[in-house]
């Protein structure tokens, strides 16, 4: 199977940089499988809801659903199990800037919709889904016509679990390929097709300028130790139990929504037990699948913002 350099960028950030378990270029769906029927009449009815739309009528021009989903592929898909993300990464690189015929801002607002889609029937296990457009470079023209509809789509959407977003230019080279070449400097992974160009232009001991590892401060994910919140935080509740540190009544507390809301800003309670539905009420799983210690499963709602309270409360509950 051909895979383009773009892709194979795309593939080594989400799982140098996002921290994906899983990366897949090229993803399709199989023919074979089964499709759950409340599943696909959740996707449909979001596929309606936006096509009908005055905005998007003339774009999807009365494809059926069916023929929408079967049409699609995924440039870089990848999985985050720690963190239950689904990244859905289409990238277009053209020299001269993003040229697709028929409608540039179409086909992305596409390719964006029917990786949504596509994630909500078939890996609705997991919480949030990134449905992402990268291209290195657009004329400023094209990217205000694109980012004018996906503020547009994501309204209709209306949902804090669904990320849909161009990343080109300046933001390509700051969020994407810097992070990603740095996050290669020490990986010695044959497999991927642009850690492998790197090397061999790095090997050109010629000509200095050449050189492609960048020096420069580069935006980079909040972490402890390395760790992202969402595994640090399973992480440190293992150890916990394991040291026997948590009380009875901190547990207790951690089951409060207002207590919880206060020292963690979380909507939900951190703790729940079997006789809880770790579903919220539109059916989006909100805790990790697996206990987190007997009777109990962990809130799977965390963002890098709450770091610090989740340290400061470890601090607090280790004294």
């Amino acid at each position: 199977m051909k895979i383009e350099i773009g892709e194979s960028l795309v593939g080594s950030y989400l799982s140098h940089v996002e921290g994906c378990r899983i990366v897949q270029t090229n993803w399709k769906r199989s023919g074979n499988w089964e499709e759950g029927e409340y599943l696909k009449k959740e996707s449909e009815s979001l596929y309606n809801k936006v096509t009908s739309n005055p905005n998007f009528i003339d774009i999807f021009k009365k494809t059926s659903f069916d023929s929408f989903i079967k049409q699609g592929e995924i440039d870089v898909l990848g999985i985050n199990t720690i963190e239950n993300s689904i990244y859905a990464y289409d990238i277009a690189f053209h020299s001269a800037g993003l040229n697709y015929k028929g409608g540039k801002s179409t086909k992305v607002i596409i390719k964006i919709f029917r990786a949504i889609c596509t994630a909500k029937l078939y890996f609705s296990e997991y919480q949030t889904i990134n449905s992402f457009f990268i291209t290195p470079k657009c004329g400023e023209s094209t990217r205000k016509e694109i980012e004018e509809n996906l503020n547009i789509l994501s309204d209709i959407i209306n949902d804090n679990d669904v990320n849909i977003r161009l990343i080109c230019n300046d933001v390509f080279y700051n969020e994407i390929y810097d992070p990603t070449i740095n996050a290669l400097r020490n990986e010695n992974n044959s497999n991927e097709l642009f850690d492998r160009a790197l090397k061999l232009i790095n090997s050109d001991k010629r000509n200095t300028n050449l050189k492609t590892y960048s020096n420069k401060e580069v935006s980079v994910k909040v972490t402890s130790g390395g760790i992202k919140i969402g595994q640090y935080v399973q992480e440190l509740f293992h150890r916990l139990n394991d040291e026997k540190t948590l009380l009875d009544s901190e547990i207790k507390s951690l089951q409060d929504k207002d207590y919880c809301k206060k020292i963690f800003n979380s909507s939900f309670p951190l703790l729940i037990t079997n006789t809880t539905s770790p579903r919220d009420k539109n059916n989006r799983l909100r805790y990790y699948a697996k206990e987190i210690f007997d009777g109990y499963w962990l809130s799977s709602q965390w963002i890098d913002k709450q770091f610090e309270q989740l340290k400061k409360w470890e601090k607090d509950v280790r004294l």
